[in-house]
């Protein structure tokens, strides 16, 4: 499959289709300050949760509690994501990205990082595979996502309450 691309501001882009895992996917991006690229990339197996049991398709971090996860089907150079924000009741907010190199089959959030913050929202949990280069004098990452699982394969979302 190809996925064309015209770069643009702010550079994020997403493609709405369904993959299983295991596709090849070939980017093409056309114009803009950094130029034209192509990328080509495996879309990898979505991973699967194996621990904790999720509530229905929720996985829940409980506040004051560190979150250990564990999964299936890690390979190199994918990795377990996690991206979110957290708000402090001054209005400060702050961005929360975590990445765990999916090989290693776990990873830990500890709660200590929200401290000091009222509310904690994760927007995505996926899967990801990445690319990185430097063109035309900027930092280009290209990535293709994919959905993180239960055992049953179904989608997985994150909850902090």
């Amino acid at each position: 499959m190809t996925v064309p691309f015209e770069l643009k501001d702010p550079p994020n882009f997403y493609a709405d289709a369904t993959f299983l895992g295991g596709e090849p996917i070939h980017v093409e991006v056309v114009g803009g300050t950094i130029g034209g690229f192509t990328d080509d990339f495996t879309v990898p197996l979505g991973l699967l949760v194996t621990s904790p049991a999720p509530e229905g398709e929720t996985l829940v971090m409980h506040r004051g509690q560190d979150l250990s996860l564990t999964w299936d089907r890690g390979q190199a150079g994918v990795f377990f994501y996690v991206q979110g924000t957290a708000r402090a009741s001054s209005g400060e907010t702050d961005s929360i990205r975590c990445y765990f190199p999916s090989q290693d089959g776990h990873g830990r959030i500890a709660d200590a990082i929200f401290s000091g913050f009222d509310t904690v929202h994760f927007q995505y949990v996926l899967t990801v595979t990445q690319h990185q280069a430097i063109r035309a004098d900027y930092n280009v990452i290209t990535q293709v996502a994919f959905l993180v699982l239960d055992p049953k394969k179904n989608a997985l979302s994150l909850e902090y309450r």
